[in-house]
């Protein structure tokens, strides 16, 4: 696979060098404060304007390898002379892209798409199988049965810090949709890959707001990864709720023989 720096590594003058490395510490200096700035006023954590930085430096490198006025900017063409005359010849915007280019805007693409899915996972709501202990989607099979009492929500996604706003509003939708306000909340966590601190404390507020409601809280399908996350933060969550081989079955169980701990 070509490297595009080596075309211009080969001639690079190391005089440049004290420069090229005093422009990148002025830039960094500027732009990170700015970075976590933004993302403070944004009412964003802090970590989220850091992210949002990595995109720059790739978005610079598509846009510069657009054709503008006939000239091509771009850092370096990996095709050879002939095969950029061919494309000379051409008039589609397509067709004048450098190779380089196309993969670029092909990742770019990838991972917009792939910030879409993962800043509004599906939210839904579970019910019983009928004649069995299995609990699935409820909007995909409406045969499947509710609990009395009990409400069953599944994330289909990671918790993370850019997403659990729309978590949060979705499983709230879903105990405003039930004509009766359920006593107890199971959120099924066998779909949930990772769990970071924002994610963690999301599922301790929610833990918080689902008491000064009365209704109880529970996890359920807690994987091992996301179990030793949730305990590394030292929360209830972790001490408590994040329990191993816990089935829907089974904590909706435990809870009907345990006495109420909501006032």
């Amino acid at each position: 696979m070509a490297i595009p720096a080596r075309a211009w590594l080969a001639t690079y003058d190391r005089t440049w060098l004290r420069g090229d490395v005093m422009a990148g510490i002025t830039l960094a200096a500027y732009l990170l404060p700015s970075a976590i700035g933004d993302a403070s006023l944004a009412g964003l954590p802090p970590q989220a304007g850091l992210y949002a930085c990595l995109f720059g430096g790739l978005v610079f490198l598509v846009v510069l390898q657009f054709p503008s006025h006939g000239h091509r900017r771009h850092l370096c063409d990996l095709r050879s002379p002939p095969a950029r005359r061919r494309s000379a010849a051409r008039n589609t915007p397509a067709a004048t892209m450098p190779p380089m280019t196309r993969v670029l805007l092909g990742v770019a693409m990838s991972l917009l798409l792939l910030l879409r899915r993962a800043s509004r996972p599906r939210v839904t709501e579970l019910g019983r199988v009928p004649g069995t202990t299995y609990f699935a989607d409820l909007a995909r099979h409406p045969e499947n049965e509710r609990v009395n009492d009990v409400l069953v929500v599944r994330n289909e996604g990671a918790l993370l810090y850019f997403n659990i706003d729309h978590v949060r509003d979705r499983v709230a939708a879903l105990i405003a949709e039930r004509e009766r306000r359920p006593r107890l909340l199971i959120f099924f966590m066998g779909n949930v890959p990772h769990v970071d601190l924002a994610g963690n404390e999301f599922l301790i507020d929610l833990e918080a707001t689902c008491q000064r409601s009365g209704i109880e809280f529970r996890l359920a399908e807690v994987h091992g990864e996301v179990r030793e996350a949730c305990r590394r933060a030292h929360s209830t969550v972790g001490a408590t709720l994040a329990e191993a081989n816990q089935t829907v079955d089974d904590v909706v169980n435990k809870w009907r023989l345990a006495p109420s701990t909501v006032a």
